[in-house]
């Protein structure tokens, strides 16, 4: 394992610093459920209660949730909990400084989950503006980070490695494109350097903790560009909204919609079923799956799941993909029923469009889908002529051939 001993040393140094201040008597408190100084430089040196971490290994994540945790159970190690006092200005200002340290001493678990409290105090004190602008303020936020904290409620975090300007810049651009109820779980958004090129290790993100995104380094290791990016980030937001992921979470469907997905994913028994391969892995990758297709590009992915329908005579990955747009259904000004359809472009940006829905009877069941004009001047395929289909009308020509009338 890789030892930092200058940064190490700064750290105690730091925190021993921070002993000495009346704000911050609590690191060298013995009381029931308050961590001491010991337990601190333990975690800054690397050494998690008793055990040591290493830096580029698979870490215990249910571990790693209880530490700094003000709702947290009993550690692995100690087997006592580790609790912080109640929230207030100091303990803000305390969390903030520990997550300085935690960051220049490229601990970026411990530093997601200080920063993970730090937002849960402000969601308890229903996200007060001037605490809000404290912590802006004691972690220097500024430019689009700034915006994302006090926009969204969100904090960007880095532990060996930081976002780009561009990376950050595309995250505050689709938290401005998507809706609120989708993201309203995500507490921090972590950008990590893990090098592994094991399968079972290797990552693009990870939700490691309830509301804790990580996203590693795609330049070197993905070869991924923007767009790339953004698909990950989509794929972990979905993760953020399923409760079999995170039991706390807002989930993204109603009790209903999940109920329905679990026996989508019973009746799920090859290919056609799944929005990708990778989808097959478990039900929680195929809701993040196909929430991430739906968003890069509604459109195409409703075309891949009416196809499958008509060619295949499975209708599983229509009901997926119906069962998504629940979420986005609303009624607009004139009356009638829309939903959101979303497009990712080459360079990352997310686009986004009301579009109204029809309903179809297929196979017996009553569906409500997305409704597209049909292309003016269209004329029948004629025989040896080719004729250039819009989407759009490739879509409605394969819903007529399995609609019901």
């Amino acid at each position: 394992m890789r030892k930092y001993y200058f940064r190490s040393f700064s750290a105690v140094l730091f925190i021993f610093l921070l002993l000495l201040s009346p704000l911050n008597n609590s690191y060298s408190s013995d009381k029931k459920g308050q961590p001491t100084l010991d337990d601190v430089k333990k975690y800054i040196d690397g050494k998690d209660f008793g055990g040591e971490v290493k830096k580029d290994a698979p870490r215990d994540l249910e571990k790693d949730d209880n530490l700094f945790s003000g709702s947290s159970g009993e550690t692995k190690q100690t087997g006592r909990s580790i609790t912080f006092p109640d929230a207030d200005r100091n303990d803000i200002k305390r969390y903030c400084e520990a997550y300085t340290v935690m960051a220049e001493a490229d601990d970026e678990a411990g530093a997601s989950m200080v920063l993970k409290d730090v937002v849960n105090i402000l969601k308890e004190k229903g996200y007060d503006e001037g605490m809000k602008k404290d912590v802006a303020n004691k972690l220097n936020l500024t430019g689009d980070r700034k915006d994302i904290w006090m926009d969204h409620n969100i904090l960007i975090a880095g532990g060996n490695r930081d976002f780009s300007d561009t990376e950050v810049k595309l995250i505050k651009e689709a938290l401005q494109q998507l809706p609120e109820a989708v993201f309203k779980n995500v507490r921090v958004i972590s950008a990590v350097d893990v090098d592994s090129k094991d399968e079972d290790t290797g990552f693009a993100g990870r939700v490691p903790s309830g509301g804790v995104i990580e996203m590693n380094d795609f330049s070197k290791k993905f070869n991924k560009e923007n767009e790339g990016f953004i698909h990950t980030l989509l794929h972990e937001i979905g993760h953020t909204g399923d409760k079999s992921v995170d039991k706390d979470a807002i989930p993204i469907l109603s009790d209903k919609q999940a109920a329905q997905w679990e026996d989508l994913w019973e009746n799920s028994t090859g290919y056609a079923d799944y929005a990708s391969q990778y989808a097959q892995k478990n039900i929680k990758e195929d809701f993040a799956e196909t929430f991430q297709e739906y968003h890069k590009d509604t459109k195409s992915f409703f075309l891949h799941a009416v196809l499958t329908s008509s060619r295949s005579q499975r209708d599983i990955l229509l009901q997926k993909f119906e069962n998504i747009t629940q979420a986005y259904r609303h009624t607009g000004e004139d009356g009638k029923e829309y939903i959101y359809e979303f497009y990712v472009d080459d360079y990352g940006k997310i686009h986004q469009k009301e579009v109204p829905l029809s309903h179809r009877r297929i196979n017996g069941k009553i569906y409500s889908l997305p409704s597209y004009p049909q292309t003016e001047g269209m004329r029948p395929p004629v025989p040896f002529r080719r004729v250039q289909e819009s989407t759009e009308d490739i879509i409605n020509r394969e819903l007529d051939s399995i609609t019901e009338k």
